[in-house]
């Protein structure tokens, strides 16, 4: 799973967009070209997912960066497409609802 599709997932329990954290257990790093992003993510998610990927030794943005990203930037890039979480959580912020990840793939059917 790509962390970009973090702006685009939403809980199926309450339903919001952007509340879901990601907890990776393994991930790993690619490549990949892109000349443009379309949609730009928040400082704050940026930071998280730094702290986040720094664990695994993953891509991240430097904090001198963060105040200047823009659609050029390629730490930026790297960050949100060149890291694939192949284990792990998504867990709602807003109602607690763990979503898992397995070869990649998040799972949002509910585990009964």
């Amino acid at each position: 799973m790509k962390p970009f599709l973090l702006q685009i997932l939403r809980c199926n329990n309450c339903k919001k967009h952007s509340s879901l954290k990601l907890f990776p257990k393994k991930i790993n790093k690619t490549e990949y070209e892109i000349d443009k992003l379309k949609l730009m993510p928040s400082k704050e998610l940026i930071e998280e997912l730094n702290e986040t990927f720094q664990k695994f030794e993953g891509y991240v943005v430097p904090h001198s960066e963060i105040d200047s990203i823009n659609e050029e930037s390629l730490s930026l890039i790297k960050l949100l497409f060149c890291n694939e979480v192949e284990e792990g959580e998504l867990k709602c912020r807003e109602c607690d609802e763990v979503y898992f990840i397995n070869e990649g793939i998040p799972s949002f059917i509910k585990n009964k």
